[in-house]
């Protein structure tokens, strides 16, 4: 039985996002090692992987790709991932609206200190540019 003509084309999308999650989650691996979603590796394990980097209070470069290329990865993914299970049904299309809203959502909560974290402009600018940069490919995926 021959997959059908929606799954081949949902297959690259599937990809995409599973790429894009794990390229975010890599420089976590390699960069920023102190976050709680790594403390199941062992520290021995982390440590032989571990890339040291300047400090990136001195480098706005090297901040973004340390703090905000991640974030914006991970959106990114968060949005591939979505168009791939979205339906073109209403629960659909409500879960992509929530999708594309909630990193904004969150950012915001942090300013205000309704979650932990720290509110950061840059994270906001690289939210939008993700999200800019995706509309054309979320029409186009979504028509298909």
């Amino acid at each position: 039985m021959s997959p059908t003509r929606k799954q081949r084309k949902s297959k690259p999308t599937l990809y995409a996002g599973l790429i894009l999650l794990l390229a975010g989650g890599c420089i976590y691996l390699f960069f920023r090692q102190g976050v709680l979603f790594l403390s199941w590796i062992s520290p021995d394990t982390l440590a032989s992987v571990r890339i040291s980097v300047p400090k990136h209070e001195n480098s706005l470069l090297l901040y973004l790709f340390l703090y905000c290329i991640p974030d914006g990865l991970w959106y990114a993914a968060l949005l591939t991932l979505q168009v791939h299970f979205a339906s073109r049904e209403r629960a659909g299309k409500v879960l992509l609206l929530f999708s594309i809203l909630l990193p904004f959502m969150l950012e915001f909560a942090q300013l205000f200190g309704l979650v932990p974290g720290t509110f950061d402009y840059y994270d906001l600018f690289t939210y939008l540019i993700t999200l800019i940069l995706f509309i054309p490919c979320a029409k186009k995926l979504l028509s298909n």
